[in-house]
């Protein structure tokens, strides 16, 4: 049975390979972003930081809206559908609004306990 840990791992590759099929160069652009804000790529601010890294989006598209859209879509569905838990992104987004990183991450990895 694989460790927490690896669990992890293979669940940002998963993010990172379904942005990649979605919206090819998008974490190249984003990384550029962020790398120069934070020191970090974007999707480890996804699993350490996620409302930094909403921040960053709405910095980006000068859009809550859109922000929203892009969070919910492109990083927070995979997430919910590599852990069969649709519906799960509706939650995670509320929490990275709220700032409630802990809460973000807490969730993901109760739900990769269970698998």
């Amino acid at each position: 049975m694989k460790g927490l840990v690896e669990k992890l791992k293979e669940l940002k590759l998963y993010v990172k390979r379904y942005l990649d099929s979605q919206v090819p160069g998008y974490i190249v652009s984003l990384d550029t972003i962020s790398i120069r804000r934070t020191g970090k790529k974007i999707i480890d601010l996804l699993f350490e930081s996620p409302s930094t890294l909403y921040q960053i989006l709405k910095s980006y598209y000068n859009s809550e809206v859109t922000a929203d859209f892009a969070m919910l879509n492109l990083f927070l569905r995979p997430i919910a559908i590599r852990l069969e838990s649709i519906g799960l992104e509706e939650q995670l987004l509320t929490l990275t609004k709220q700032g409630k990183d802990e809460d973000f991450l807490s969730l993901i990895l109760k739900k990769l306990s269970r698998r």
